[in-house]
């Protein structure tokens, strides 16, 4: 059960019931093997799903299982954060934007099985902005041709409650058309030591090589994904970009950055700030566009089992972070869950009477926000009566 439990999308409950129990599996091969043999294998859509076990998450887990259970060594995972930095400040032309990879590799662990990076525009005055940068991102990961699989999950804002002092919070409209209130904290609604959020996220597996760093990959000469052929004239030129330190040095001073490509580049931007509001009204950039078409499982397993495949299938997730809630996500996603359970309870139980979670800090006894206006780690340890604790010293 624990070697099944290993397969992305697998569950316990999948993994005993389903497989063990009633299919009697005893290798993850032989549970690959039953699945090819399945007249649904060739089909894009599985006509059955979690009645048997094999749902379409599960699907894709099962074809790249070895290449996500390889370890992911850090210096490829801070290269990769390179890339998608890269692809914010120069292709997509959001010279503000801000990336951090966090979790175990943050914390300083040589290796791991995915990538968590957080993103965001710096705009703390145009709410919104890191949510259509993060979807012009991935459309243009698909693009490129990156994305073996992409699940988009948008923004889940809680209503505020009955109770709320503060009443009925300023609404906004989404892309979608839906109005959706103000972010209220609410200590009944979530369990202080929940470790996960509402931020919009992109799950995904990407195709990973080296070729991926090669420099043909960062040029972006043929028309952006928001620039169509009826269109590109509507696109503005090409601004420089800014100098701006790099995620390895940042974060990792000892690892050697990948070096920059020397050949000029004929990009076409994709401002995620400056035409937030045209390009979430396009059918392309909704939710269900970004999630990944259905593949046969077939397909997937001979892609995975090409000898003349390079690289490898990685997980990464993609999270846009508010500027305004940047030091929140970055403390709380960097984690480890124990670490986030401990500082969380001493806050909550202790003289302080606060709720934190990834996105900001709530007031027990008033029910109100605070800490706000915070915008590092370290201050967020400072308002908590704590000594600042690096990173690296956080795998508790």
């Amino acid at each position: 059960m624990q070697e099944f439990v290993k397969v992305y999308g697998v569950g316990p409950v999948t993994a005993a019931k389903r497989w063990i129990c009633e299919q009697h599996f005893t290798s993850v091969e032989e549970a690959r093997s039953f699945y090819l043999k399945q007249p649904f294998a060739a089909l894009s859509k599985p006509a059955r799903t979690a009645s048997s076990g094999f749902t379409s998450l599960i699907k894709f887990g099962l074809a790249f299982h070895e290449d996500l259970q390889a370890p992911l060594r850090r210096s490829d995972a801070l290269r990769f954060v390179a890339f998608i930095e890269r692809l914010l400040h120069e292709t997509l032309h959001e010279p503000a934007a801000r990336v951090a990879l966090v979790g175990g590799f943050r914390r300083g662990k040589p290796t791991g099985h995915d990538m968590d990076i957080l993103l965001t525009t710096g705009h703390e005055t145009k709410p919104g902005t890191e949510t259509a940068l993060l979807r012009s991102l991935v459309r243009l990961l698909y693009a490129k041709g990156l994305a073996v699989q992409g699940t988009y999950e948008e923004r889940r804002r809680r209503a505020p409650s009955a109770s709320s002092p503060s009443g009925p919070s300023p609404s906004a409209s989404t892309d979608e058309g839906a109005t959706v209130g103000e972010r209220h904290f609410d200590a009944q609604q979530a369990p202080f030591a929940d470790t996960m959020d509402d931020l919009e996220k992109w799950l995904s597996i990407i195709r990973f090589s080296e070729d991926l760093f090669a420099p043909e990959s960062w040029d972006s000469s043929s028309p952006s994904p928001s620039c169509t052929q009826t269109t590109s004239t509507s696109c503005t030129p090409p601004r420089p970009s800014s100098p701006r330190q790099s995620p390895l040095k940042r974060y990792f001073p000892t690892v050697e950055s990948p070096s920059a490509p020397k050949q000029p580049r004929a990009e076409i931007p994709l401002s995620a700030a400056a035409a937030s509001s045209e390009r979430e009204s396009e059918q392309s950039l909704t939710a269900a566009a970004l999630t990944t078409p259905e593949r046969s499982f077939a397909s997937l397993v001979q892609e995975a089992r090409d000898p003349a495949r390079t690289g490898r299938a990685i997980r990464v997730d993609l999270i846009a972070v508010p500027a305004s809630e940047w030091a929140f996500a970055l403390l709380g996603w960097t984690g480890n869950g124990m670490f986030n359970r401990e500082m969380r309870l001493y806050a909550q139980k202790g003289d302080l009477h606060m709720k934190v979670s990834n996105t900001g800090a709530l007031d027990l006894r008033t029910g109100q926000p605070v800490l706000a206006h915070l915008t590092s780690e370290e201050e967020i340890f400072a308002a908590l009566k704590l000594r600042y604790i690096p990173p690296e010293y956080r795998n508790a």
